[in-house]
């Protein structure tokens, strides 16, 4: 199932942002996002949590950026209405995001905003030299426990890590966190426990509480809440029988494939730019259209294509294979033009010169066809999920609502 990817794997935010071009009254209602009125003071708020990955779209379309949150806003508030934060692994996942973003509160406070470079490096140095990983069962740690999860399979900072509780902290953390883990356990836990410490730290000053913490917090349980949702609803799908035929029969075209063999003439632009490999000559595009109809010319008059393949064609890959470029299907990928030239033919039959940006091909079809539902049925189970669950995605964009009432507040920022 192909969703939106909104988990936030590196946490570096805006520090600050200035979305307007011109100075706004903070109190000043500048949009009515999803029917509540929103101020500058609320909106400068939010942007300061915002990744910092968002910052050309806070600059050249703070609109858009605005919409988007309208519907992050709306796909929260169903997660919440449903207390998917409590089940796993969002709650877990929750929690990994929420230890991120205060181990950065901690790093960024203890720098002073850069300024204090050599002095962060020695304290982050001290934490490094602090911390105490001992290790009770590294078998059971080593076979990312499983087994017995009730043992404690490692001592982080004198706290006890039972195999449960090791899979509840892998549960939230993301992929490539997992595979950091799988790839040296001993590593994972002291970098775990040097995160785990500088948190305590966040704690301790309530840096939670903060500008700009407090909303980066915001924002990283937002986009995980959002993304709870819409994997609840697509993990809720079930297509039927009914529905699996009716979706068959309305997109028959996506089953149909055909099997092409193809011959290639390239040309340049202006061919004295290219040395011509031994025995061939660079074509211009009126020299190799020439050639193409003429070869085409001589197919219809009874030449074998896949002679002239292997005389002619220069995509060295399919006239390895007799020209053979395989099976194209409707729903591939393909530039519309080839597509027709390609399903107008019948078996046996070649079509007229397709032009590309740099050649010609003829393409020859061997044969074509539709397959059963019972030969797609893995396909058209994914695919009919796919498309009720953009069916449901685009109704929950469309009822979430802005309406922009200071212009001035979302002029894009001057280009630096």
């Amino acid at each position: 199932m192909l969703l939106p990817v909104v988990f936030l794997i590196a946490f570096s935010f805006l520090s600050s942002v200035a979305l307007a071009a011109q100075k706004v009254p903070p109190d000043t209602v500048v949009a009515v996002v999803n029917g509540r009125k929103m101020t500058a003071a609320e909106l400068d708020k939010i942007l300061s949590g915002a990744p910092r990955q968002l910052g050309d779209t806070l600059r050249h379309n703070p609109k858009m950026f605005v919409e988007n949150y309208a519907l992050v806003s709306m796909l929260r508030e169903m997660a919440e209405k449903e207390d998917l934060a409590s089940r796993s692994p969002y709650r877990e996942q929750l929690e990994w995001a929420r230890m991120q973003v205060m181990m950065q509160a901690a790093i960024a406070e203890r720098g002073q905003g850069g300024q204090d470079k050599a002095g962060l490096e020695k304290w982050l140095e001290e934490n490094r030299k602090a911390i105490s990983v001992k290790l009770e069962n590294e078998q059971l740690l080593s076979a990312a426990t499983t087994g017995d999860e009730t043992q404690v399979v490692t001592v982080v900072d004198g706290d006890q890590l039972t195999g449960a509780g090791l899979k509840r902290l892998l549960a939230g953390a993301p992929p490539n966190v997992r595979a950091n883990f799988r790839n040296s356990p001993q590593k994972f836990l002291e970098q775990y426990a040097l995160m785990a410490r500088l948190v305590k730290d966040a704690e301790s000053q309530k840096l939670g509480q903060k500008s700009p913490y407090r909303e980066q917090l915001e924002w990283v349980e937002s986009e995980l809440l959002m993304q709870a949702k819409l994997n609840s609803y697509s993990d809720s799908i079930n297509i039927g029988p009914k529905e699996e035929k009716e979706y068959y029969e309305s997109h028959r075209d996506h089953y149909t494939e055909a099997k092409v063999k193809v011959l290639y003439i390239s040309f340049a632009e202006d061919p004295s730019q290219f040395n011509a490999p031994e025995g061939r000559k660079i074509l211009n595009e009126k020299q190799a259209r020439d050639k193409i109809e003429g070869l085409r010319k001589q197919i219809q008059e009874g030449a074998d294509f896949v002679k002239l393949v292997k005389e002619h064609s220069e995509d060295a890959t399919s006239a390895a294979k007799d020209g053979d470029l395989g099976v194209v299907r409707r729903s591939d990928k393909l530039p519309e033009h080839i597509q027709k030239a390609i399903f107008a033919l019948k078996p046996g039959e070649i079509s007229e010169p397709v032009k590309q940006p740099n050649g010609f091909y003829l393409f020859k079809l061997d044969q074509i066809g539709t397959k059963t539902v019972e030969e797609v049925r893995q396909d058209l189970l994914r695919d009919a999920k796919n498309a009720k669950f953009q069916e449901w995605f685009d109704s929950i964009r469309k009822s979430a609502t802005v309406t922009f009432e200071h212009e001035a507040y979302f002029a894009p920022a001057p280009a630096k």
